[in-house]
C-alpha cells in the first residue's frame, strides 16, 4: 500500500469486520500531526488503540493473520522482514460477542473520517493465503476505555454516526449498550416530523443499556416503529427500567395500528441506582425486542 496522509484523520489499511460496532484495523494514518502505523479495535462501539508506531516513508505492506483464538497484525517494508504490531482475541468478533449471522470479513479500506480530502491510497495487491500463519505472539493488552461521563440529558439513536435532528438537537450514535445489533431501513415513517429517528434500531432477544446520569429525577422517552413485520403478535417484548417493568407484552404494531408508524412512550419519576446509572432492558417473547431512539432528560 502506498499512502501519504496529508491531514489528521486520513487513514488506510486492512480491516477485519464483524459489523459496524465490532471490527479491527491495521493501517497507516495521520494523528496529531504525525504519520503512524496503528492497530485499533472497536468492540461494542467502544474504541481501543492497541498499538501506534511512528513511520517514515509511506509505502508499506500490511498483514492480518488469523487463527482460532487470535488475529495478529504485522507490517513490512519489503515483504520479507515482518514486524508484528499487535495480537488481539478473535472471540471479540465472534457471533457470540458481536452478534450477527455471517461471521467476519477482511478487506481494504481508506477514509478521511468525514473530512474533504485529496489524498489517495494505492493498493498494489490483496492476497488471501490459507494455512500460512506466523509464529503466535502474546495477546496485546487492551486498555480500559474511558467510562461514559454522567450527564443530565442523553439522546441516543442506535446507529453508526451522530445525528442532528430538524430542531437542531444532537443525537449520539449507539453507546452504553450490551447485546443486540443495529439495523436500519429506508421506510417512510408516519406520525412523526423526525422519521430519521425511527429508521435505525437496535434489536435482539435480550439487550440492555446502562447510562450514567447526574443526581436527580428523570423522564425516559422511548421511540419505536414496526418497520419489518405486518401482523400483530409477531413481535412482543418487555421493557424494564432499573429492573422494573415499564412495558409488558409490548406489541408495537398493535399500539400503532399500522406498520411504519411512530410510537412514543414516556416514563416519569425515574431515579438512577446507587451507581448513578439508569438501566434499560429489552426482553423478547416473540421475535426480537427493538428500540429506535432513547432520550433521558432530568425533570425540571
Amino acid at each position: 500500500m502506498e499512502f501519504k496522509p496529508l491531514q489528521d484523520g486520513e487513514e488506510a489499511g486492512l480491516c477485519v469486520r464483524a459489523n459496524e460496532d465490532n471490527h479491527y484495523e491495521v493501517g497507516l494514518g495521520r494523528f496529531n500531526g504525525e504519520t503512524q502505523l496503528f492497530v485499533r479495535n472497536r468492540i461494542k462501539n467502544r474504541e481501543y488503540w492497541i498499538a501506534q508506531e511512528p513511520v517514515g516513508p509511506s509505502k508499506v505492506q500490511l498483514e492480518i493473520s488469523g487463527t482460532e483464538d487470535r488475529y495478529q497484525f504485522a507490517w513490512s517494508r519489503d515483504g520479507k522482514s515482518w514486524k508484528t504490531l499487535a495480537a488481539c482475541p478473535s472471540a471479540d468478533l465472534s457471533r457470540e460477542v458481536a452478534g450477527g449471522f455471517t461471521g467476519t470479513v477482511i478487506g481494504l479500506y481508506a477514509t478521511a473520517n468525514g473530512k474533504d480530502s485529496q489524498s489517495y491510497a494505492g493498493f498494489g495487491w490483496f492476497e488471501n493465503r490459507d494455512g500460512i500463519v506466523p509464529k503466535p505472539v502474546p495477546l496485546s493488552p487492551c486498555p480500559t476505555p474511558l467510562p461514559l461521563a454522567p450527564t443530565d440529558h442523553w439522546r441516543i439513536r442506535p446507529s453508526w454516526e451522530d445525528f442532528k435532528d430538524k430542531d437542531g438537537h444532537y443525537w449520539s450514535s449507539d453507546l452504553g449498550y450490551s447485546g443486540g445489533e443495529v439495523t436500519r431501513c429506508w421506510n417512510a415513517i408516519a406520525g412523526t416530523q423526525s422519521p430519521d429517528l425511527y429508521q435505525f434500531e437496535r434489536n435482539g432477544k435480550d439487550f440492555n443499556y446502562s447510562l450514567p446520569v447526574l443526581p436527580g429525577q428523570y423522564e425516559v422517552h422511548l421511540r419505536f416503529a414496526e418497520t419489518s413485520l405486518k401482523k400483530e403478535g409477531e413481535r412482543v417484548f418487555d421493557v424494564l427500567i432499573n429492573g422494573k417493568k415499564a412495558l409488558s407484552h409490548f406489541d408495537i404494531l398493535h399500539v400503532a395500528g399500522a406498520p411504519d408508524k411512530a410510537v412514543d412512550k414516556s416514563f416519569r419519576d425515574v431515579h438512577p441506582d446507587a451507581d448513578g446509572l439508569i438501566h434499560l432492558r429489552f426482553i423478547a417473547s416473540a421475535r426480537d425486542a427493538k428500540i429506535c431512539a432513547i432520550e433521558i432528560a432530568r425533570e425540571r
